[in-house]
C-alpha cells in the first residue's frame, strides 16, 4: 500500500504548491507518486458540496483513491478542517500548513479545527526546508 502524505490547511496557505513540490522532489528520486488535488477530485465528481456530510465524503474519495494505488507515495492535498476527515483518509504523514489564520472562505474558516498532531508545521511558507521534508518523509515511509 501507498504511503500517504496529507498536506492540509486552509484554502490560500500553500498546500497545492508545496504538494506539487513534494511530488517533484519524490519523483526525482524515482519513486511512483498519486497526486490527489482536492479540487480535481471534486471537478471529477462534479460535486461542490461544502457542507459537513459534503467534505467527509470527500474525505472517504481521497482514502478510496489513494488505498487502490500501487504507487509508492500518494501526496494529496486538502483543506481536512475537521478531526474526522483526517481520520478518515488515515494520513501515515501529515503536513500543517499554518501559514495563515484567516481564508476568503467563512464557512471554512468558522468549521477548520486546527490538527492536535502532525510531522511537519509550516509558519512561513518562504522557510519551507524542502531537504529535511523529503528526507522525513522517507524516513518515516520505512519505518
Amino acid at each position: 500500500m501507498a504511503f500517504k502524505v496529507l498536506i492540509m490547511g486552509l484554502p490560500g496557505s500553500g498546500k497545492t504548491t508545496l504538494a506539487n513540490t513534494v511530488t517533484e522532489e519524490l519523483q526525482k528520486q524515482n519513486y511512483s507518486i498519486k497526486r490527489i488535488n482536492a479540487d480535481r477530485v471534486r471537478e471529477a465528481y462534479e460535486d461542490w458540496d461544502f457542507s459537513i456530510t459534503g467534505r467527509l465524503r470527500q474525505a472517504y474519495r481521497f482514502r478510496d483513491i489513494a488505498e487502490n494505488t500501487n504507487d509508492d507515495f500518494v501526496v494529496c492535498d486538502f483543506i481536512a478542517p475537521i478531526p474526522e476527515s483526517i481520520q478518515i483518509f488515515r494520513p501515515d504523514y501529515i503536513v500543517w500548513m499554518n501559514t495563515i489564520t484567516e481564508c476568503r472562505f467563512q464557512d471554512t474558516q468558522d468549521l477548520f479545527l486546527d490538527p492536535t498532531e502532525w510531522n511537519y508545521k509550516v509558519t512561513d511558507f518562504k522557510q519551507i526546508n524542502t531537504d529535511f521534508l523529503i528526507s522525513d518523509i522517507l524516513a518515516k515511509s520505512i519505518e
